[in-house]
């Protein structure tokens, strides 16, 4: 009887022994598609890095032509008045000329009359 019981062990070890076997090797295709979905997620994670810089280095860009824009704008502003002020003066002394040119011919037509 002793030895019936020993073999029935000894199955019951070899069952046991092969199911542990089988459940390793679910747990190694397991562990190999983690490691793949990782290294998936690694991927899209750099792609999604390399597009959040590409997308920085582009507001830099953007915010330094913007403020180009603005100094130009600011110059040209300037430039406008200082043209302004001028053509201002230019009329100012045309009228003056005229002025002087009336009362000028004014004067020489008394001094022929």
């Amino acid at each position: 009887m002793v030895a019936s019981e020993v073999k029935n062990l000894a199955s019951q070890v070899a069952q046991a022994t092969e199911k542990i076997g089988k459940e390793i090797e679910s747990m190694q295709t397991i562990s190999t598609d983690v490691v793949r979905a990782l290294n998936s997620i690694r991927g899209a994670v750099t792609g999604v890095e390399q597009s959040v810089t590409g997308v920085a280095g582009a507001v830099e860009e953007q915010t330094a032509v913007t403020n180009e824009i603005s100094s130009n704008m600011q110059l040209t502003a300037t430039a406008v008045r200082d043209i302004e002020n001028n053509l201002q003066a230019i009329k100012s002394s045309a009228e003056s000329v005229a002025a002087d040119s009336t009362g000028l011919h004014g004067q020489i037509k008394h001094a022929l009359a």
